[in-house]
């Protein structure tokens, strides 16, 4: 079983008293996975990294890495490393220069970092580039000195702050992928800080999805996408059709849907929400027969994106649907003319129910 390398307990940042950025958090994070931050600005994420770093104080909680409790242990005594999001690579350095400072700093031999500089540099496929300065670097060369640098110290801990943010999307698709591997090949534990859902989802063994300050759910990305634990997560992970629902004694009753028998779960009585993911939805021209939770729509707009092609419609429930269509079923899609009737539906079991 994987021992957790960080604990936090009641973790609580107030700033000059009044806000409070970080609400009372719990969580943690087992040794070697790759944990994101995930939620919009201004949510708390980075604060925390900063307080996992040592470069800001918590107002309250515990933070505990690797057994020791942290919270009056400077920044240079921790066992962690961060990358930051401008990545803040020395200009006047050249790489090999870059990636060594924090051992020159700790007072390692010569040798011993021009050892440690050049598997740094491997590890990130940088070797060959140790005399260049940052600005003969693209930005993904500069993103891996940065984290060499971070690396070469061996750290228990690596804290990445946005870290694909300054990449163009061609490079970020590539960095994702580069990341991950790295991380696996180097067994250290990521915690990763950012906005992006895409990212989190693609890199992350577990996410903890942030929202004014607290956690509103802490799992895997498929338990995140498959099965929210409330509205803001639903809503925040990838696109989501949503009614407003009453759940009753016999069933839960959606305006324009009517009756629908779904598992409440033991959800009491009272105000609550449907949902269903665009991929789940079907189109038809005739009404299905299947036992299909479905409804008449009407084609209103195309809406292109190259890996899939997103549907809106206008349907009885007075909510616009948005259907997602993979690229593979284009051409299908194409020959849908706008203003055109169809069918929607669904399986009862690919419905969410969710708070109001």
């Amino acid at each position: 079983m994987t021992e957790d390398i960080i604990q936090v307990t009641g973790l609580t940042k107030t700033f000059g008293g009044v806000v409070t950025a970080v609400d009372a958090v719990d969580f943690s994070v087992p040794e070697g996975a790759f944990f994101a931050l995930l939620g919009p600005s201004g949510c708390g994420k980075t604060t925390i990294l900063r307080m996992l770093a040592g470069l800001e104080y918590p107002t309250a909680g515990s933070i505990r890495i690797d057994g020791a409790e942290m919270v009056a242990v400077p920044p240079n005594r921790r066992p962690v490393n961060m990358v930051f999001q401008s990545y803040a690579v020395f200009p006047h350095m050249s790489v090999a220069e870059n990636v060594g400072y924090g051992l020159r700093v700790a007072g390692v031999g010569r040798a011993d970092i021009a050892e440690r500089v050049g598997a740094a540099l491997a590890l990130v496929r940088l070797d060959g580039f140790e005399a260049r300065r940052p600005d003969q670097l693209s930005g993904g060369q500069r993103q891996r000195v940065a984290l060499a640098r971070a690396l070469v110290k061996r750290p228990r801990v690596l804290l990445l702050d946005e870290p694909l943010s300054a990449l163009d999307a061609n490079l970020r698709e590539q960095m994702r992928l580069e990341l991950v591997n790295l991380q696996h090949s180097v067994g250290i534990t990521f915690v990763m800080v950012t906005h992006d859902q895409d990212e989190a989802l693609s890199m992350a063994d577990r996410i903890a999805v942030m929202e004014a300050g607290r956690i509103r759910q802490l799992a895997t990305p498929y338990e995140l996408y498959e099965r929210p634990a409330n509205r803001f997560v639903a809503e925040f992970i990838g696109a989501i059709n949503t009614w407003p629902a009453t759940v009753g004694t016999a069933g839960v009753a959606v305006a324009g849907l009517g009756e629908l028998a779904l598992d409440t779960g033991g959800r009491p009585a009272g105000p609550a929400t449907l949902a269903v993911r665009p991929e789940k939805i079907a189109i038809s021209h005739a009404e299905p027969t299947a036992a299909l939770i479905r409804l008449p729509a009407t084609l209103r707009q195309h809406v292109y994106f190259g890996n899939e092609s997103q549907l809106l419609f206008d349907n009885p429930t007075g909510r616009t649907m948005v259907v997602s269509v993979a690229n593979r079923d284009r051409e299908q899609a194409r020959r849908l003319a706008v203003g055109s009737q169809h069918w929607l539906s669904w399986r009862v079991e690919d419905s969410m129910l969710l708070d109001p």
